[in-house]
């Protein structure tokens, strides 16, 4: 999985939301259109663009 910057999903889920297309808005940002409509259900249900946490590696000895 890619991870992309806070800054690149903001300016990708504003120019969706400003009325571009998804497949526009896909190619202008190059990242898929499911990441898109992943952050933009996150912004709505969590206000915000923050990283999520991801799992812990586990080191035994």
């Amino acid at each position: 999985m890619t991870c992309y910057s806070k800054d690149l999903r903001e300016r990708a889920i504003k120019y969706l939301l400003g009325g571009h297309t998804p497949n526009k808005t896909s190619k202008v940002f190059n990242v898929g259109k499911t990441a898109l409509w992943r952050w933009k259900k996150q912004l709505e249900e969590q206000v915000d663009l923050e990283d999520k946490p991801r799992g812990e590696i586990f080191q035994e000895g």
